[in-house]
Parts: structure tokens; C-alpha cells; sequence
């Protein structure tokens, strides 16, 4: 059985993760697709993607999870190519750094524009082992962006890692199977049935250097 009820094999479900440099993208997934921690990532250079699957209605579905330079959300030519054939989008925020919020709209801008209006998109803050606002943060965004869902996570603890994942995963086959997003804007859950089987595979290496310590 496949996606589409005959012999052709089920769409690669596209999950693509953006925020600012040191945002602390490459631990979240790091974390999440091998379940451990490190204190030696790297900022990513360019873009890279990691691959797991996952079954729904018995049809189990390859997963691209990608991580893209925060510093290309100044080179439009390179986030068009990058946002192009989404079928979810987590943004990241860094609670550690004052100014985490800096830069949120414009990364939500942007998928709209480039992946289009419809795409399921969740805003992730990380490292909230070290800080966590006392203001409501998700109020704030909910009120000048809109977003699919808000997670609180912490790649060194293991905080809201998986649950944030895998609630986008269920949007993104929502998002597959009818094109459309069938759950609320201020909704992170969706009644889809869900097997994960991770097999984690890099199949992108990139050079990478130095950043601020991630978690």
C-alpha cells in the first residue's frame, strides 16, 4: 500500500528547520534524531539533512529533516531553493539571547512567501534549561505572526525535542494528504496515527565552524 493507492513509492515528507545563527537548530535535531547531546556542535554551513521515517495508515514515508544557515535568511535566492516543496517548518528562537525575537517575523515571512501560506509552521524556543521568559511569549508572537504551535525545549535536558517533532510530523502528512492545513492556527495537535521508525542517516556533510555553545 502507498500514499497515492498504487505502485508508486510515498512522497519524501520535507520537515525544514530555520532561526537565526545559534538559534540552536543543529542540537534540536541532533538530539532528536540520535537522542544524545553535544557540547561540540558546530554552526552549520550552508544546509545539511538527516533522514528517518515514519508510518501513517500503514504506509510508512521517508523524512528529510533539514537545517539551514541562519545567515541565509538574507540571501533570498538561496531561501526560495530552500523553502521550496515544504510540507512543515519549525522556527527557532534561542531564550538564552535577549533579543530572540528579533528576527521571528521575518523568518515567518518567509515561509509564507517562499513555501507558501498554507504550509504548517511551529515556533520552537531553545535552551530553556538556561533561561526561560517571564512574559507569554507565545501571546506575543500568536498576536503579530501566526503559527501552527509553540514548544518550550532543551536539547541538553531533553525537554519538548520529541513532542515538538513529532506534533510537526503530523501536520506535515495533514498538510500531504489534503494539501491544506485541517487543524487550528493555534493548534499544535492532529488526529492522525503516527509509527516512528527512526533510522537516522546523514546524507549531507557539510564544513562547518565554530558558534556559541548550543543546547
Amino acid at each position: 500500500m502507498t500514499a497515492t493507492g498504487d505502485s508508486s513509492p510515498p512522497k519524501t515528507i520535507q520537515i525544514k528547520v530555520v532561526g537565526d545563527a545559534c538559534a540552536g537548530k543543529t542540537s534540536l535535531i541532533h538530539r532528536y534524531v540520535t537522542g544524545e547531546f553535544s557540547e561540540l556542535v558546530k554552526a552549520t554551513v550552508g544546509a545539511e539533512f538527516h533522514t528517518s521515517s515514519a508510518k501513517m495508515d500503514g504506509v510508512e514515508y521517508p523524512i528529510q529533516i533539514w537545517d539551514i544557515a541562519g545567515s541565509y535568511r538574507t540571501h533570498q535566492n538561496v531561501t526560495t531553493q530552500f523553502f521550496r516543496r515544504s510540507d512543515a517548518v519549525m522556527i527557532c528562537c534561542n531564550a538564552s539571547q535577549e533579543d530572540y525575537f528579533h528576527n521571528v517575523v521575518d523568518w515567518r515571512n518567509m515561509v509564507t512567501d517562499f513555501a507558501g501560506p498554507d504550509v504548517p509552521c511551529v515556533l520552537t524556543m531553545t535552551q530553556i534549561d538556561r533561561y526561560v521568559p517571564e512574559r507569554n511569549w507565545q501571546a506575543e508572537f500568536q498576536g503579530i505572526a501566526p503559527f501552527d504551535g509553540f514548544y518550550q525545549t532543551s536539547a541538553k535536558d531533553d525537554v519538548g525535542v520529541t513532542e515538538a517533532f513529532r506534533e510537526l510530523i503530523r501536520m506535515s502528512f495533514t498538510f500531504v494528504t489534503t494539501r491544506k492545513p485541517t487543524f487550528s492556527r493555534t493548534s499544535a495537535t492532529t488526529s492522525n496515527t503516527i509509527t516512528e521508525s527512526i533510522d537516522i542517516k546523514s546524507l549531507r556533510e557539510n564544513n562547518k565552524k565554530p558558534c556559541c555553545k548550543k543546547q
